[in-house]
């Protein structure tokens, strides 16, 4: 009663797995009733992949059957039995699938378990039982080596070695057996690929933009989880294809060895799995897309301008939605003056510059105003048009700041001076994304007070280089320079912030070398009178230098003015 207590009973009905081959086996186990067969187990081969029958286990209660060389020959009742006298047979995997046959019954033991009870100190009669039973399980065994050797004989033949060939299967048993197979493979196929698909797109639109990644790659740890949890529902969903009543058709060995069973298996995997597949695709019906798609140049854009003010890449993309991507080649009008404009325009790559319009002589050439460079330019053609003030990218910002009616002509022309590329929204509409988006509000108006602040700094360095320069025309007039005069500009080129590379730009300009600069005296010595008149401008420069200062403070409060005022103004209006 205590052996059976640590046991177990259990029952299997035919086709079902009694042990699983390539896996450690730690139980050992008494067939009681019924028959099971052993298929010999390879590492190449698929999961419970069946090879070739080896023997069979016969019911202890049962008896011996009639012999039949068609089957493989009989091993015994006991499964497992070795490691019951040698304990490191249980590190290895065990050599075989054991299958039902028919509906078998067994008891089974834990080895730690059952080597624990027998050995107990009055328990011996246990014990001896067992090897008793492991005994007879040999010599039977021994004797039947002659029968074992002329079942490997017929395993190759497939004929019986009585003489009589073996029947095929019926049409019958073969869609039992693609039934048996394709269903389960059917499963694995569907499982696969909807969670691949599921788990790829919820990380390719959660993760990517975070973390680079691509959506191959997204897809390829989607694959990943869809293996990691495939392992799980394997066994699954064969115990489920088993209690739905799906059988191999109850072939015999001989027969699952010819050609159209094996056919007949390959068809229903190909056919399971591949219909299991295209069901699981049936995800995508219900998948929204949730990743934005951006151009390299929306990219670029995005990280330069509206990415340091916290908008989204979602926010990002409608604002890209509303807008309508222009280009123009060189020379072409872009901005018509007199007209009303309703679009301000962000200018992305390129060069244009604006005229003053003159309505009376509708000219389009008039007084230059300034000149517009593209905000993703890499400031190679900033330097081309150094006669021009720089106004930034955004054209029509005056509408923005509200400096500006919908209703007032638009007082310049602005023309491409290069190819062109930039971005246009309706002036309604955006004010509304910026009402609704105030990350995006913030852009915009770091975009205009960037402007502003940039002509302030190129007013300002435009005016440190002209008093520079009218001083040192004023030291050389004579052609000599004194250690005095040294000092003295010495003490402006630090005030003002002059760098070496632009002092010797202006000595050059004057004429003078480094070495005559160096020695204090030029070798063709110019008229002091024909520079007098520089003389006096450079002092008044040089004077006025706070005075400019001043000026430069009194812009940067103009542009802190006119955000405040776009600001104000989209507040007012929703």
């Amino acid at each position: 009663l205590e052996l059976m207590r640590v046991g177990t009973k259990c029952r299997a009905t035919p086709g079902s797995f009694v042990v699983e081959g390539g896996t450690e086996n730690r139980k050992m186990l008494v067939i009681v009733s019924g028959e099971a067969i052993a298929y010999k187990y390879s590492k190449d081969s698929a999961p419970r992949e069946l090879g070739v029958a080896v023997c069979r286990y016969i019911g202890r209660l049962t008896g011996s059957p009639d012999h039949d060389p068609a089957y493989p020959p009989i091993r015994g009742s006991v499964i497992g039995g070795s490691a019951l006298i040698d304990i490191g047979v249980l590190g290895k995997a065990y050599p075989a699938h054991v299958v039902a046959k028919s509906d078998v019954e067994w008891i089974e033991w834990d080895y730690e378990t059952l080597h624990d009870e027998i050995n107990q100190k009055f328990r011996r009669a246990l014990q001896a039982s067992f090897y008793h039973l492991l005994y007879q399980e040999l010599l039977g065994t021994l004797n039947r080596d002659d029968e074992a050797r002329k079942y490997r004989r017929s395993e190759t033949s497939q004929e019986v070695l009585s003489g009589k060939a073996v029947n095929p299967p019926s049409m019958r048993q073969l869609v039992n057996l693609s039934l048996f197979v394709g269903v389960p493979f059917f499963g694995f196929g569907f499982a696969d690929n909807a969670i691949m698909i599921v788990c790829g797109d919820l990380i390719d639109a959660k993760f990517g933009t975070i973390l680079g990644l691509t959506t191959l790659a997204a897809a390829g740890l989607g694959n990943w989880i869809s293996d990691v949890v495939g392992l799980g529902l394997g066994d699954a969903i064969e115990r489920a294809a088993v209690r739905l009543g799906f059988s191999n058709g109850k072939l015999t060995p001989a027969q699952e060895k010819m050609q159209s069973a094996k056919f007949t298996t390959l068809a229903a995997r190909i056919v399971g799995i591949s219909l299991g597949c295209f069901a699981g695709m049936l995800p995508l019906l219900f998948l929204t897309p949730t990743k934005k798609e951006f151009k390299k140049e929306d990219i670029l854009l995005f990280d330069t301008v509206f990415r340091p003010c916290g908008a989204t890449t979602t926010q990002f993309s409608d604002l890209m939605e509303k807008g309508k991507r222009c280009s123009a080649r060189d020379g072409q009008i872009i901005v018509q003056g007199g007209v009303q404009q309703k679009k301000p325009l962000l200018l992305l790559y390129g060069e244009a510059t604006a005229y003053e319009y003159d309505d009376h002589e509708k000219s389009s050439q008039g007084k230059m105003y300034g000149r517009y460079i593209g905000r993703l330019d890499d400031g190679s053609s900033s330097s081309s048009s150094s006669g021009a003030k720089l106004r930034g990218s955004l054209i029509g910002g005056a509408l923005l700041a509200g400096e500006m009616g919908l209703d007032t002509p638009y007082p310049r022309v602005v023309v491409a001076k290069s190819a062109l590329e930039w971005v246009e929204w309706d002036l309604k509409e955006l004010q509304g994304i910026m009402d609704e988006e105030k990350t995006l509000q913030s852009s915009f108006l770091s975009i205009i007070y960037g402007d502003v602040i940039s002509q302030l700094r190129n007013d300002r360095e435009a005016g440190r280089l002209k008093t520079y320069k009218a001083l040192v025309a004023t030291i050389v007039a004579d052609g000599l320079v004194t250690e005095t005069e040294r000092k003295k500009l010495e003490e402006y080129k630090q005030k003002l912030k002059v760098t070496d590379e632009e002092h010797y730009r202006t000595i050059l300009d004057e004429g003078w070398t480094a070495e005559d600069w160096a020695r204090g005296t030029f070798e063709g010595l110019r008229s002091f009178q024909t520079n007098s008149g520089r003389s006096d401008t450079a002092l008044r420069d040089a004077n006025t230098s706070d005075v400019s200062r001043d000026a430069d403070a009194d812009k940067l409060r103009y542009a802190a003015d006119i955000v405040q005022g776009v600001a104000s103004r989209l507040q007012a209006s929703r």
